[in-house]
């Protein structure tokens, strides 16, 4: 939803496309969460035989990085998925546009828990790499995919969830100056 800051909203159009929204994301959501919730255990797995084979405590520390930050990563979509899934619509309109503001803010209090389990996640590769001898292209490669997905992520968001907020956001001011 694209609104010239001079146009007016229809609050109809915003409700609808919000709805929309919030069912993608929480479906985006779902599938992620199975993703993470499947791999945790066959890596566990393999990380365990790995280990019984052949001890190493600087695997067990990256195993132990690996496993963390993709449990992290499972309980934070699994937290995406209930917030979206179970929006309230028919709450007053003044706290169903604050909490969908919210929602679509990219600097909310989840994100800093995305940035630690990718922290950890960094961690977790930074030992693999010094006890497997990891060369700079395989470091390098991770690095410029978490940056491309950064980027794409960045540009998904100001095409698809920014104007949502954006305009949550100009019907909060109409309706708290009026």
């Amino acid at each position: 939803m694209k609104n010239n800051k001079n146009n007016p909203i229809d609050i109809e159009t915003l409700m609808a496309d919000l709805q929309n929204k919030d069912l993608q994301y929480s479906n985006l959501s779902k599938r992620f969460k199975v993703i993470y919730l499947i791999f945790v255990p066959i890596y566990t797995v393999i990380a365990s035989t790995e280990l019984i084979v052949d001890f190493n405590f600087m695997v067990l520390l990256s195993s132990i990085c690996f496993v963390h930050s993709m449990i992290i990563f499972a309980i934070i979509f699994n937290r995406y998925q209930k917030e979206y899934r179970s929006v309230n619509y028919a709450e007053p309109t003044l706290m169903l546009l604050k909490k969908a503001a919210y929602r679509y803010n990219p600097l909310r209090k989840e994100t800093w828990w995305v940035l630690t389990s990718v922290a950890i996640l960094i961690i977790g590769l930074a030992i693999s790499s010094s006890n497997h001898g990891i060369d700079l292209s395989t470091a390098f490669s991770f690095l410029l995919g978490l940056i491309s997905g950064l980027i794409v992520g960045a540009i998904v968001y100001v095409k698809k969830y920014k104007p949502l907020r954006d305009n949550a956001l100009r019907l909060i001011k109409e309706i708290e100056n009026n």
